[in-house]
């Protein structure tokens, strides 16, 4: 009869699996990390402010300012924390009819804007009927949307 005089032998099953399990995952789980990570940072719309804020942390240890690069760290943090303040912040992907812009909107707005879009779709040029409908101000170059003060 052959015996094992590994150090695998000295384990049980149980043992064994359990330290596979904690091997593997250890190996995994920055993959996953990674990639969400990734998602999270291509897909964000506007992030200028959120990159003048990591700027602004970096110009705080350049400048050896601890006070003001905790500061700074911290309303970092609170935006990370916070999914609302941060699409507050970088704005939305919607578009269409989905678009928050179009949430204010009346039934009425919503129809026209419904039927300028399928006249655009047809190939017509409504930029200036959407821009007076809508009351904004269109970046043609872009494709961005600022809001007019009223």
């Amino acid at each position: 009869m052959m015996v094992s005089a590994s150090f695998l032998s000295t384990y049980t099953p149980g043992t064994f699996y359990t330290f596979v399990l904690f091997s593997v995952s250890a190996m995994v789980r920055p993959i996953f990390i990674y990639f969400n990570w990734c998602g999270f940072v291509y897909e964000t719309t506007k992030p200028d402010a959120v990159i003048k804020l990591i700027e602004g942390i970096v110009m705080h240890q350049h400048e050896e300012d601890l006070v003001g690069e905790e500061e700074c760290y911290r309303m970092l943090q609170e935006i990370m924390r916070q999914p609302e303040l941060f699409k507050s912040l970088c704005g939305s992907c919607l578009k269409g009819p989905t678009d928050p812009a179009l949430d204010s909107l009346s039934e009425e707005k919503k129809a026209k804007l419904a039927h300028l879009e399928k006249l655009e779709q047809k190939g017509f040029d409504v930029t200036n009927l959407k821009k007076k409908l809508l009351g904004q101000k269109l970046d043609l170059t872009s494709g961005s949307e600022e809001q007019k003060v009223v």
